[in-house]
């Protein structure tokens, strides 16, 4: 015969514990971020290199310019590279489609790239005001860590991406940069430089050649005529 006992204990009060949903939280701080760069950086779809813009570049055709093609990707992927590759010639000979390929190359590869074609057919693409807002949204939208740095510059001066080309440099895209630590190294790609505004191009270059071999985590694939407004800065 089985007897059944039931046994009961006065205990205190548990206190109250609030649980937060780590992941709503998460959300909710992603959600802040994108819509702080949907307010203050502006996007210029068509200085990417995929666009139905005339005279858009195609890619190279399978088998060719492979030597080009092998050479820039080791130079990207070697952790001890120089952070500046100059890609020259005349017009016609290929540049923009070696960079359009490089790009697609790159993304195969899962690597964070952006990019700028600059074209003298088109007013956006044809200066500088729109490079590094264009750039830091490129990026601040394929690496989590690019996007948090960036966002906490804009938190404190929303009006960073409308400012000159020197500020916008320094305090919004360098500052980003250096605010990471351990990530794989970006690639930016700048294509025909040469039609970029004189004065904005030299600003450009003046920072990518000055500032960014501080950045470890950065390597600028810049194709271009051989204008001696460039060669004169390189």
């Amino acid at each position: 015969m089985f007897t059944l006992s039931c046994y009961c204990q006065c205990v205190e009060p548990l206190p109250a514990i609030q649980v937060h949903d780590e992941s709503t939280t998460d959300r909710h701080h992603e959600q802040e971020m994108i819509s702080l760069l949907n307010r203050t950086i502006p996007v210029v779809p068509e200085s990417g290199y995929d666009t139905l813009l005339l005279h858009s570049p195609a890619r190279c055709l399978k088998g060719t310019r492979v030597t080009v093609l092998d050479s820039i990707m080791d130079w990207f992927r070697s952790p001890n590279s120089v952070p500046v590759y100059w890609v020259s010639g005349l017009a016609g000979i290929g540049k923009s489609t070696i960079a359009r390929t490089i790009v697609e190359r790159a993304r195969r590869e899962g690597k964070a790239v952006a990019c700028f074609f600059f074209s003298r057919q088109y007013d956006t693409l044809s200066r500088g005001d729109k490079f590094i807002p264009s750039l830091s949204r490129s990026l601040a939208d394929q690496s989590p860590g690019f996007r948090s740095a960036i966002a906490g510059i804009l938190k404190a001066d929303e009006g960073l991406p409308k400012k000159s080309l020197d500020t916008q440099f320094s305090d919004l895209f360098l500052r980003s940069l250096r605010g990471l630590q351990g990530v794989p190294p970006f690639f930016i790609v700048i294509d025909a430089l040469d039609e970029c505004d004189y004065q904005d191009a030299r600003v450009l270059l003046h920072h990518f050649l000055t500032s960014c071999p501080q950045i470890a985590a950065l390597r600028i694939l810049i194709t271009s005529r051989p204008e001696y407004h460039i060669i004169s800065c390189l």
